[in-house]
């Protein structure tokens, strides 16, 4: 009956579009934008003529009215821009967490919330490992993205011996970040803002081998 995706409009959601039409030509395609919205990411911004032919969804579903406006003015359709709730990642679902994992203890807890790729997870873990080194005064949590291998990481953490560390994929993010002492990302997360708004320290690094997507980057 219908297809539901997060909208980021790169190039492989373009071909799914494509595809879905061609192939199930009675089945909706509707988008929810899972993440915040890039000024320098020109998959988010249409030229002008672009929407006569750029492959979109029949619906996409804005993370509230701001982001309806910046869609707009990057020269979406206003008939397929909807206004919605947060769908991202665990916002809409709740998790029984363990209190014992949550406990507080006399180690330092620090939360490494990852990106979608590999590349920043791997990176991230071998400066982190090099600024504590063996110290036992840190307890290490490590928030991992839908888009990624958990065996992957756990052989990554293994091969640079990482060793002390938990991971912290259940529950929602804002129960972590309660007992959390500092946050750590390579940016290209929404959990920046959060655990600002929480006050929660946050210590992003800047990546030595992409862009920095750092939501806090700009005015």
């Amino acid at each position: 009956d219908g297809f539901i995706y997060s909208f980021e409009n790169n190039t492989p959601e373009k071909q799914f579009v494509l595809s879905c039409k061609k192939y199930f030509q009675n089945s909706s395609i509707n988008a929810f934008q899972h993440t915040t919205f890039y000024p320098n990411q020109l998959s988010y911004h249409l030229d002008i003529d672009e929407k006569e032919y750029c492959p979109l969804p029949d619906k996409i579903i804005c993370s509230g009215p701001i982001y309806m406006d910046l869609h707009k003015k990057a020269k979406f359709p206003n008939d397929i821009l909807v206004p919605g709730p947060n769908l991202r990642f665990d916002s809409v679902h709740e998790y029984p967490i363990k209190s014992s994992v949550l406990s507080c203890n006399t180690n330092k807890v620090l939360l490494l919330p990852l990106s979608w790729t590999n590349d920043l997870a791997f990176e991230l873990f071998t400066k982190v490992k090099a600024a504590i080194g063996n110290s036992n005064v840190y307890k290490i949590y490590i928030r991992t993205h839908p888009d990624l291998s958990k065996n992957k990481l756990i052989n990554f953490l293994e091969k640079i011996g990482f060793c002390d560390y938990e991971f912290a994929d259940v529950g929602i993010i804002q129960d972590w970040l309660n007992k959390t002492h500092a946050m750590i990302l390579t940016g290209a997360s929404m959990a920046t803002l959060e655990a600002v708004v929480m006050g929660v320290p946050v210590i992003r690094v800047v990546p030595d081998n992409t862009f920095s997507l750092d939501p806090f980057a700009w005015s």
